[in-house]
């Protein structure tokens, strides 16, 4: 048990900022990513291309909604900050739930933080 510990103390210091989605060891086994960890990362990148002068301050992940048979949307939201104004996004991740092809993605601005969910 004590050598189990170690190990995984050696590879958090090894790894001190590991991605959000990164399979993390740990005593009692393997935790998987979460389900959103790819529509999340599909979501900042095409957040940082379509706002290429805004900084992602912080994200929630919404939640999931089925939209069809073979249809499902991630929606995030994200908190930008963009020539000294921040404002709250929502990022809709549309994608085909069989071959997690991506199908579709919408961003709405809000006005504050207050707004929305």
């Amino acid at each position: 048990m004590f050598m189990s510990m170690m190990i995984c103390l050696n590879m958090l210091c090894q790894h001190p900022s590991p991605e959000p989605e990164a399979v993390v060891k740990h005593v009692s086994g393997t935790v998987r990513p979460p389900e959103y960890a790819k529509w999340s990362r599909i979501a900042l990148k095409k957040t940082e291309e379509k706002y290429p002068d805004a900084e992602i301050v912080d994200y929630l992940h919404i939640g999931r909604e089925k939209t069809g048979y073979r249809t499902a949307k991630e929606k995030f939201k994200l908190w930008m900050r963009e020539k000294g104004k921040e404002y709250g996004l929502y990022v809709t991740v549309e994608f085909d739930i069989e071959t997690e092809g991506l199908k579709n993605i919408t961003f709405q601005k809000t006005d504050s933080a207050h707004n929305g969910n």
